[in-house]
């Protein structure tokens, strides 16, 4: 099995180069589509001019927050990122979210725009899309990008009361009679600060993020998607009576995230693939507290970019 950890880049001078400033200003331009699928309308955004990649979306991932990272790879990949079902302005499937659904409706994606290959990239709850993904497409994914993933239960970093705790309200919410009644609560600007705090504490998020405005704009298709989003977060587990992969597989993630634990997380992977390379950092959250620009993602993920690339 192949382990490399590249170099990170704190320890690398902030101080650009006349080159690496061009490259900077050089943004790839982005378009927005809709295609119809069997179970979806999806709504998506293309950038970039290269091999075909597709972005799996993370937890209520809206596209206007993507762009800058699709800019990014698409220095050297078209890059497609598309809003799950039920988000957004794709159509909601027309039966319970699940991960193979998401894994389906790439498959179809990809038919329809008729790629035989591509890479996959996904961050957070989207290394679990991108996992049950591959092992529907197989020799059809290229290569394997992924961002702080969630990958198994078992690399939770909670503890296992609040994880038994957090599985039974997740139960008792994929009744959509109790997921209505809910709603209406987190929406209240009265209720959803309490119920915001209350969880930012419980679950490790970052207090950077805003929930109670998450709450408020949440409507009922993400809802019910987020819920069963959870429901398989908090139950998942990669097969492990499988040979490894082939395909290269990139993980850049901090060996300080407070959400997922970066030691079990590179064991997961080492199972799964016989090829992996590392990009180890050392911040204290598991996503940006704050959007990031183009250009901040150029200066800190550059080097990664080129060396998947080239290797």
């Amino acid at each position: 099995m192949q382990y490399k950890a590249l170099a990170t880049q704190s320890t690398q001078s902030e101080t650009p180069d006349l080159q690496f400033s061009q490259r900077v200003l050089a943004e790839p331009g982005v378009s927005y589509h809709y295609i119809d699928l069997p179970k979806t309308r999806l709504h998506y955004m293309k950038c970039g001019d290269g091999p075909p990649m597709v972005m799996v979306p993370a937890t209520i991932s809206r596209i206007e927050n993507w762009r800058p990272l699709a800019q990014f790879m698409g220095q050297k990949f078209t890059v497609y990122f598309f809003e799950l079902p039920g988000h957004g302005q794709s159509s909601p499937f027309p039966e319970p979210f699940c991960t193979s659904l998401v894994a389906e409706t790439i498959e179809a994606f990809i038919d329809k725009l008729k790629h035989k290959t591509i890479s996959l990239m996904g961050f957070s709850f989207g290394g679990i899309l991108a996992m049950e993904t591959l092992y529907l497409l197989q020799e059809r994914i290229e290569r394997m990008i992924l961002l702080a993933p969630v990958l198994s239960k078992q690399a939770l970093n909670f503890a296992q009361i609040h994880l038994a705790m957090l599985r039974r309200v997740v139960s008792v919410l994929k009744r959509p009679s109790v997921r209505a009644g809910l709603l209406r609560l987190i929406r209240s600007k009265k209720f959803s600060p309490y119920l915001a705090a209350f969880l930012a504490k419980f679950s490790n998020l970052e207090k950077t993020i805003s929930i109670e405005k998450v709450f408020q704009n949440i409507t009922d298709s993400t809802a019910d998607v987020l819920t069963f989003q959870l429901d398989e977060l908090l139950n998942f587990d990669l097969p492990t009576h499988v040979p490894p992969f082939q395909q290269p597989c990139y993980l850049a993630m901090s060996e300080n995230d407070p959400t997922v634990n970066f030691g079990k997380t590179v064991g997961v992977l080492q199972r799964q693939f016989s090829q992996v390379h590392i990009e180890r950092f050392a911040h204290r959250y598991h996503q940006p507290p704050k959007p990031v620009t183009f250009q901040e993602i150029v200066r800190q993920f550059n080097p990664l970019l080129d060396y998947i690339v080239s290797s």
